[in-house]
């Protein structure tokens, strides 16, 4: 497997062109930094390409992430001339940012493969800092996409190494007022189920049983009760609408059974981030009274469809949908709905994200909806 993943990596790197990026596949900066990265494993699986790796060095205003993880590549090769040549009076400051797509590139990502960099041209004073920097932001209560945190952590475990890490840890707990359990593991990581009570608080002690460093943390997950949903909106705007078959506006609160209808989803990106929003998800889960029509099943559509979606996925009781959306425009999204069963039934929130960025989001309050039975005569 390794065989053919180096001849794979050899073959894509020689053909490679910065051309790639003008006909729209990626950016300049993201196009450059795959062709470093790619000279970058190779290095590490000891076929170093030179020649590919000289071209991309003579290239101009190639970026600053770009040219430290080629300088790695030079590392790993024993080129220390070229490496000093190449890094010698370049800082390690990233300007922040965040790709939602191709690279999935963020300054906390640049700034591991950076680390890792250092650390290939044993520079470990200028490693310390940087670990430092990056420790600071992985301890706060940001969110971050998998790119920063495996790249983070690949890092810093390269800087760590060996040194002064346990193998092993012990540990003592207590729930509430029972039993203190002691406990230990020679794995990094423990995870114990915390009942929740309903009626009160419930109180959690631990007790690090060895000399090392314990870290704690308490992870609730759980879902809002019905009718306790609230409408929210962070650097997007996201409107639902109802309508009949003809586009008129209708209440959804009641509906007569076999009435057919559109569920209408309006999302704009309104230009706050600067940036075109990729890799957009679209949440829709209807209440189990209305049925959904997968028009692309069976092939009836009594209504304009709006924006095609780059995927749509049909379930049972919801659709997903997934898209893009540039800068200060507009998409829509509709579905075709059946009031099939009467009763009353609650409608979830619509909720629609960026699947990279979670301070990309906007969702609708729930509610209850009812289907009642058609007039008779």
């Amino acid at each position: 497997m390794l065989d053919r993943f180096i001849r794979f990596q050899t073959k894509v790197a020689k053909r490679w062109s910065l051309k790639e990026s003008a006909y729209g596949f990626y950016n300049r900066s993201s196009a450059e930094l795959s062709q470093a990265y790619r000279l970058y494993t190779l290095a590490l699986a000891g076929k170093p390409n030179l020649a590919a790796m000289n071209r991309l060095r003579e290239s101009d205003r190639l970026s600053k992430t770009a040219t430290w993880k080629l300088a790695g590549a030079y590392a790993i090769g024993g080129k220390t001339e070229v490496v000093e040549k190449l890094v010698g009076n370049l800082n390690t400051d990233v300007e922040d940012y965040q790709d939602l797509s191709y690279t999935f590139g963020s300054g906390l990502r640049d700034r591991a493969m950076i680390l890792e960099t250092l650390l290939s041209m044993d520079e470990q004073t200028q490693a310390a800092t940087l670990v430092k920097d990056i420790s600071e932001q992985l301890s706060s209560q940001r969110w971050f996409n998998t790119q920063a945190l495996s790249y983070s952590l690949l890092a810093i475990g390269k800087f760590v190494g060996e040194s002064e890490v346990s193998k092993t840890f012990k540990y003592a707990y207590q729930i509430g007022s029972g039993q203190t359990v002691n406990g230990g593991s020679s794995n990094p990581i423990v995870q114990i189920d915390v009942p929740v009570d309903n009626g009160g608080n419930r109180s959690l002690m631990i007790k690090n049983e060895e000399n090392s460093t314990l870290f704690a943390r308490v992870i609730l997950t759980g879902q809002p009760i019905a009718g306790q949903e609230t409408a929210a909106a962070n650097n997007l705007k996201m409107s639902v609408q109802y309508k009949n078959t003809n586009g008129t506006a209708i209440d959804p609160s009641t509906l007569t059974q076999g009435t057919d209808f559109i569920a209408e989803v309006t999302v704009t990106n309104p230009g706050t981030r600067g940036i075109r929003y990729d890799e957009m998800a679209l949440n829709q889960i209807f209440p189990s009274g209305w049925e959904i029509l997968n028009t692309r099943m069976d092939n009836v559509q009594n209504f304009k469809v709006g924006n095609r979606p780059e995927y749509q996925d049909f379930r049972d009781d919801r659709v997903f949908t997934f898209f893009d959306v540039p800068e200060n425009k507009t998409q829509v999204y509709r579905v075709q709905l059946t009031a099939a069963y009467q009763g009353r039934f609650y409608l979830p929130a619509v909720s629609c994200e960026a699947m990279y960025d979670n301070t990309i989001n906007a969702r609708t309050a729930g509610k209850w909806v009812e289907v009642l039975r058609p007039a008779e005569g």
